[in-house]
């Protein structure tokens, strides 16, 4: 009742709005409440459109063009229809679909209409069983009832009587496929890299659906080998348990990924869930990043994940507080406490170095490794012993320091030309610096968007030395504001890492795809940290030795590329990115998982899923209704209003 009064009260204010323009700010002419009166009835149509109230289903000449299939084509349709049964949900969906004929349409990620005559060519792979939206739209095509066809694991089930009694719609459910129960793998948890002689932990999320067996065996295996047998005890029906397997990877001669196989056995009839597979960097001495942060804000908190995903190589960090020595990152090392030691020996076998906040009361093994790293990323510079860097700065100046609209040449210019944005957060303070002629700077800030542009980052490369010093401080804001700002965060630490890795053992100007276990569903996605793609050739070849993908990708504007999706299973790719005067190429392992989800979710009591209201199968009750924005005639009548009101002013002369 309380929207109507607002309605009610916004059309005499566009009553009253029309009448005071006409009445007041027109000159005088023949007819002006006749216009005014055809100005607040448009109004008032578009305010009606935007309320849009629902109307008996007979409103507007609309009316049930035979039924309405609603065909469930998630990837949990794919499973056996029961554990005796070895024919597909799909199958069975598609007979039932050939009996009862009529126009069709699929959900799962998204609504799209079928062809009954084709879907034997159509695999259902959707990562997502989403109903509602195929019910509004077939209600908005003039249905008034539907059949869904379904194996019942629907998303937000509980909202869904509310909505068919919202949309007058009447349903009939048909189920086809049975709980299938049994053990699962939910989830996998490795490290991302491993040093090779060194056992590693795995954390393996096991669970049960009734019926399932009592034990099983889990099963750690590494191009085929077996490194681990350890046999398990189910956790109750509905419930989970966490295990975890201590493994030791064997690490490839020159060092590299490595995929570790989880699986449980025995098998049981929903064989997707019963396998899962994680990628870790293995190597004699592993090499990356290490980030020391001597002077702790928020900065390492966003720097160091985008590292982590845009040069993929092991990325490490440690934070000084007063009591000690603290691990950065995810998981269960994350926050523990480290000795000195350790810290010193990550700094002197990492291949880019970053340090936060270097000055006179750095380490002395911490000095030494900046004197001689060769790739160097300084945030927050002071002065102290071993920056001996060809670049002078001075104390940092507070205040505002707003991101310039342009982007100096550079070798990162491809990579942030088409990332710069006004809405950017500014920088909270930067500090003067004087470089040599051979350094150049990828971005520039002025003070209060007014004075001369200053460099926020400066860089080089002298000797086979690379090296970056940030000069502002508070880009993480960038990260933390989201949308474009997150973008250039994430392009500009990109771009600036992979350029410094270039030369790198393991990092270098390495062309990779960024996960190399993808979900079901997804396609896989490209970079190559530090250049600017224009295209890229991609192969992905199966175990069988069939090509499963030969494409090209063009470069979009921005510097991740993705690829189509493909069949779950295990390929070999082969990669070749073309760049300005340059040419890149990347080989490997990738893994299209067959568990998703939407293989776990519990099926739904579907005859509880009835619309609240009364509804028969006679498809005209006065409980069936439709929304007014699905009706023609008030667009008619809103084009015809403003065509009236056009054509008589200009009869009248007015503008």
């Amino acid at each position: 009742m309380t929207r109507w009064v607002g309605f009610g009260l916004l059309v005499l204010l566009t009553i009253a709005a029309s009448a005071w323009l006409y009445l007041r700010r027109e000159p005088p002419g023949p007819a002006r409440l006749l216009l005014a009166s055809l100005r607040a009835a448009a109004l008032a149509i578009v305010l009606l459109l935007l309320f849009d109230p629902l109307l008996p289903a007979g409103a507007g000449g609309a009316r049930q063009r035979g039924p309405h299939l609603l065909l469930d084509a998630s990837a949990s349709m794919s499973l056996p229809v029961s554990a005796t049964d070895s024919s597909t949900r799909w199958e069975a969906a598609l007979g039932e679909v050939a009996r009862r004929g009529g126009s069709l349409l699929l959900f799962g990620d998204r609504v799209r209409p079928g062809d009954p005559d084709s879907l034997r060519s159509v695999l259902p792979g959707d990562g997502r069983s989403q109903l509602l939206p195929a019910l509004r739209a077939a209600a908005e095509a003039g249905a008034e009832r539907v059949t869904v066809i379904t194996d019942g694991g629907l998303e937000a089930a509980n909202s869904i009587p509310a909505w068919l009694a919202r949309l007058g719609l009447g349903v009939e459910w048909v189920r086809v496929g049975e709980r299938l129960g049994g053990l699962s793998i939910p989830d996998v948890g490795a490290p991302a890299w491993a040093e090779a002689g060194t056992p590693i932990e795995l954390r393996v999320t096991v669970a049960a659906q009734p019926p399932a067996a009592d034990s099983a065996t889990l099963v750690v295996r590494q191009a085929g080998r077996t490194l681990l047998r350890q046999a398990l005890a189910a956790p109750p029906p509905g419930r989970s348990a966490e295990v975890h397997l201590p493994v030791q990877p064997e690490a490839p001669a020159d060092g590299g990924f490595v995929q570790l196989e989880v699986a449980l056995e025995p098998g049981d009839v929903l064989a997707a869930d019963d396998r899962r597979v994680v990628s870790v960097f293995v190597s004699a001495e592993p090499t990356g990043v290490t980030l020391v942060s001597l002077a702790p804000d928020q900065e390492p908190r966003f720097l160091l994940p985008v590292l982590a995903r845009a040069l993929g190589v092991p990325v490490l960090g440690f934070l000084r507080t007063a009591t000690g020595w603290v691990r950065m990152g995810t998981g269960q090392q994350a926050g523990e406490r480290v000795t000195e030691g350790a810290v010193s020996r990550a700094v002197g076998r990492a291949e880019l170095l970053v340090v936060q906040g270097p000055g006179a009361d750095q380490p002395e093994w911490l000095a030494r490794a900046l004197a001689a790293r060769a790739g160097l990323l300084i945030l927050a510079p002071g002065s102290g012993p071993g920056l001996t860097l060809p670049v002078e700065v001075g104390a940092p100046v507070e205040g505002d320091w707003f991101l310039g609209s342009r982007v100096p040449p550079s070798p990162l210019a491809p990579q942030l030309a088409d990332a710069l944005s006004a809405d950017l957060p500014p920088l909270t303070a930067l500090r003067a610096a004087r470089v040599s002629p051979e350094a150049w700077a990828p971005l520039l800030v002025t003070r209060g968007r007014a004075g001369e542009p200053r460099p926020a980052l400066v860089a080089g490369e002298a000797g086979g030395r690379r090296w970056a010093m940030a000069l502002g401080e508070g880009y993480w804001r960038w990260a933390f504001q989201g949308g474009d700002a997150r973008e250039l965060y994430e392009r500009l630490w990109s771009a600036v890492g992979g350029w410094l890795l270039a030369g790198g053992v393991s990092g270098g100007a390495s062309l990779r795809p960024v996960e190399r276990v993808v979900a079901r569903g997804a396609g896989s996605r490209w970079v190559a940290p530090g250049v600017h793609l224009d295209s890229l050739r991609l192969r992905l070849v199966a175990a069988s030795g069939e090509t499963a993908l030969d494409t090209v990708l063009r470069a979009p504007q921005r510097d991740t590329l993705e690829a189509p999706v493909v069949a779950p299973g295990g390929y070999r790719f082969t990669a070749r990115g073309y760049g300005a005067q340059q040419q890149l190429d990347g080989e490997g392992e990738l893994t299209v998982e067959s568990w998703t989800p939407e293989l776990a979710r519990p099926a739904a009591e579907l005859s509880a899923l009835r619309p609240a209201g009364r509804v028969t199968d006679g498809g005209s009750e006065r409980g069936l209704r439709r929304p007014l924005h699905a009706l023609a005639l008030p667009y008619v009548l809103l084009l015809l209003l403003l065509a009236a009101e056009w054509i008589l002013r200009r009869r009248w002369g007015l503008r």
